[in-house]
């Protein structure tokens, strides 16, 4: 990083100039994911330690995030209006529904849910591809058709269809959480790009409605909404563990692995509860940190999108800003009894492979983006008695 002068003793920063990767996005980026790995580690030492395995859960994170950061690398190179192709976005569209599918009958089940395929070492969960898939097949329909925006027919044809196909086979697994991201991903770009505003609020009557209708058919999710207003006949174990844990770890924490929910008190721990080992160990301090990082990420690629000279990658790159803010609101939500129990990882920082390599590869159009604009600074004066910009033009003219 340094600085570039030109004649008129302007003073610009090179590490934002156009043709170059948005550093300091990578950097945020970088600083998260490192905090990620330190905490799964922390939060596993204890559990690894009983087991004795040599491939512990910090390890098989660690190779998922020297995957997803050589794949992240690698597709940053990759030109992202190439995505915003019919044939791109209907095959990803295809894909995530059978796999979605495939998933209910060959996935294995873990609590009476069947979200993953086990593939050896490693496993894969379709509902992270789904989203991908969503934001690249809105931002595509929206940009080569506008007028499906305002068109009843098609906009539901092709914005809402597939939509519903993707969360019912979600919801089905079952995962409501999971189901309501990828309504987001397809939610937010059609909000952002403009659609008729009628024909969105006909689309969140029926996604409410399909809601309450889910409540009432499964008696464990009314269930568990009640013991979140109180009204249940039982509590929530993990959600008791989470909040003992935020709140023994006060404003400075317990520090780096000296927290005790970990000693198998509380379950996913590393995973959809990693926010609260983060808070008793690294308390307020913690949180704060945790939340800067990712508002200065959403920063970083909101002025990307904002400085997008195509429609396309200002839907794809806002969509993915909404995503990720929401992502982590209802992580952070559940770990302090803000919302009902759901599993929501936390973006980066959580446990889990196929969330990570999905998110990374989210990322890179993202990135290849920052190429194309130029995030450059306003430039400043090295001489500070140099004269108003405004000043000079007039005496030219007089």
């Amino acid at each position: 990083m340094g600085l570039n002068k030109n004649k008129k003793g302007i003073v610009r920063k090179k590490f934002n100039v156009k043709g170059q990767v948005d550093r300091p996005l990578l950097i945020a980026l970088g600083a998260l994911i490192a905090f990620g790995l330190a905490m799964i580690f922390s939060a596993t030492m204890y559990e690894s330690s009983l087991e004795g395995s040599l491939i512990t859960p910090f390890v098989r994170q660690a190779i998922y995030v020297v995957l997803g950061i050589i794949v992240m690398c690698f597709l940053s190179f990759y030109d992202y209006r190439r995505l915003n192709r019919y044939w791109i976005a209907v095959t990803l569209l295809i894909i995530s529904a059978i796999l979605l599918a495939l998933v209910l009958f060959t996935g294995p089940a873990y609590n009476g849910a069947r979200r993953w395929f086990e593939l050896g070492f490693i496993t894969f969960q379709p509902s992270e591809l789904a989203k991908f898939a969503a934001l690249v097949w809105t931002g595509t329909f929206l940009t080569h058709n506008p007028k499906m925006k305002t068109n009843g027919i098609p906009f539901f044809v092709f914005g809402i269809l597939p939509m519903v196909v993707l969360c019912v086979l979600t919801a089905v697994e079952p995962s409501m959480s999971s189901a309501i991201l990828i309504a987001i991903c397809f939610m937010g770009p059609l909000i952002i790009g403009g659609c008729k505003k009628s024909l969105l609020a006909f689309v969140a009557a029926i996604g409410l409605a399909g809601a309450i209708g889910l409540l009432i058919l499964t008696p464990w999710r009314l269930e568990r909404l009640m013991v979140f207003t109180g009204q249940g006949t039982t509590t929530d174990y993990q959600i008791v563990q989470s909040t003992m844990a935020i709140g023994a770890g006060g404003f400075w924490g317990k520090g780096l692995g000296n927290g005790t929910q970990k000693l198998l008190y509380l379950p996913e721990g590393h995973n959809d509860f990693i926010f609260a080992n983060i808070a008793e160990e690294l308390g307020f301090l913690g949180f704060v940190l945790v939340i800067v990082l990712y508002g200065y990420i959403a920063y970083r690629c909101f002025r990307i999108a904002m400085g997008s000279k195509d429609e396309f990658g200002f839907i794809y790159t806002t969509g993915y800003v909404i995503l990720i803010i929401a992502q982590v609101l209802m992580n952070i939500m559940v770990s302090c009894n803000s919302m009902p129990a759901t599993g929501v990882a936390l973006p980066f920082i959580s446990y889990g492979g196929s969330s990570f390599v999905i998110l990374s590869v989210m990322t890179a159009p993202i990135l290849n983006l920052s190429r194309e604009v130029d995030l450059a600074p306003m430039p400043t004066r090295q001489n500070a008695k140099a004269k108003p910009r405004r000043i000079q033009k007039r005496r030219v003219t007089s």
